[in-house]
């Protein structure tokens, strides 16, 4: 560069700053042109929700009125807090009823968050409005049918119960059963 004269400097370096520019302009132009195809997706996507909101009917008074009645069914079954020792009165009960021996009970009480439930049946269990819910392990021993026919009637108790894990291990003469039920409960108001 030294041999040239300083115009020819001046003048290089300009053409040098022209060139960048220009590159510079067109990578913006690039910039700009694919902004522009998110930007017209992202319209066309929003239009898409409009119209279908638009479409949209407002549930009518009588489908309102059969979400409340549903809600309040719901209610009536989910087991308050008051009525957990007279469930557990009731399932030793069928217990003694049915031959059931060396019943034995422990419980935890469950919460789940309704952002972070993570598995699949913990979202089922929020959809319908239940944020907390015992686990109820249960070890006994009894005859195959004597087991058959005590989970019978404690499921027919007409309480929110759902069998959740159930193992069973036979040691002669008796089966050994290790039972995990979920109890849903009302939510304190």
């Amino acid at each position: 560069m030294s041999s040239l004269t300083k115009q020819q400097q001046t003048t290089l370096i300009y053409i040098i700053g022209v060139v960048l520019l220009l590159g510079l302009s067109g990578a913006m132009l690039y910039n700009l042109n694919s902004s522009r195809a998110a930007v017209t997706k992202q319209r066309q996507d929003v239009e898409a929700k409009e119209a279908q909101a638009r479409r949209v009917e407002p549930p009518t008074l009588e489908e309102q009125n059969k979400w409340s009645e549903q809600e309040a069914q719901l209610n009536n079954v989910w087991l308050p807090e008051q009525a957990i020792p007279q469930l557990f009165e009731d399932v030793t009960r069928i217990a003694t009823e049915t031959g059931i021996q060396r019943l034995g009970m422990n419980t935890e009480e469950i919460s789940i968050d309704p952002v972070k439930a993570s598995s699949g049946e913990d979202a089922k269990v929020v959809a319908v409005g239940i944020k907390h819910y015992l686990a109820v392990t249960m070890k006994f021993q009894g005859q195959y049918t004597d087991i058959a026919l005590f989970l019978g009637n404690v499921a027919k108790l007409g309480r929110p119960i759902e069998y959740h894990v159930l193992n069973m291990k036979r040691n002669a003469p008796l089966v050994e059963v290790q039972l995990v039920m979920n109890v849903y409960k009302r939510e304190p108001a």
